[in-house]
């Protein structure tokens, strides 16, 4: 094997990892929410100031995860399909396409989403701080992007630039019902929380 499909390989496992952390990032916030982005601050005080933000550009954090999980997908299947093509001639973008979408598909994106969801707070404090690099390094790529949905959020006279975690009231009287039909909550506990709200 040549040294140059060598660092091809290398960069393709680099970008696949990269891959991995954006879609456990993203699914980690969206699956957290304002709410638990808040409490999460409260119960890592070393990590507070980094959870704050977040609560406070959540928006912005899951537009920079989408555009770079884009970004090195895009780059790791050119990688793979310029190794297949040294290794195989003419028929090494079908492999190449074969190959790149079993791996995308299951362990760059549902597998780690699917982690993120089991275990969100370890994937947010593990992602967090590479996290805020990356909004810092991508703010050109994300404000032209919050442009591009504000033009098209008014054409379609909705708001596509803001992100509410917070759980609405509706939300909160579900959560509530089906803890008590699960047994998480008994009876006067669920009549009590819904006499609050």
């Amino acid at each position: 094997m040549s040294s140059d499909i060598a660092g091809s390989i290398i960069l393709l496992a680099v970008l696949m990892l990269f891959s991995v952390y954006f879609s456990a990032t993203e699914t980690s916030i969206t699956a957290a929410g304002k709410g638990k982005l808040l409490a999460l601050s409260d119960e890592y005080p070393h990590r507070k100031k980094g959870f704050l933000w977040l609560s406070e550009n959540t928006a912005k954090a899951i537009s920079v995860t989408l555009i770079g999980n884009n970004l090195v997908n895009i780059a790791a299947s050119a990688a793979a399909t310029a190794v297949a093509i040294r290794l195989f001639g003419t028929v090494g973008p079908v492999y190449a396409t074969a190959v790149m979408t079993v791996l995308i598909v299951v362990f760059c994106e549902i597998l780690p989403k699917n982690i993120a969801l089991a275990r969100k707070e370890n994937v947010l404090l593990f992602c967090l701080p590479l996290l805020r690099l990356l909004c810092f390094i991508m703010t050109p790529a994300s404000w032209l992007v919050t442009i591009i949905l504000k033009v098209i959020g008014k054409i379609l006279g909705m708001n596509l630039v803001s992100y509410s975690g917070l759980v609405s009231r509706d939300e909160i009287e579900h959560i509530v019902t089906e803890g008590s039909e699960n047994g998480a909550l008994e009876e006067d506990e669920s009549k009590m929380i819904h006499g609050v709200i």
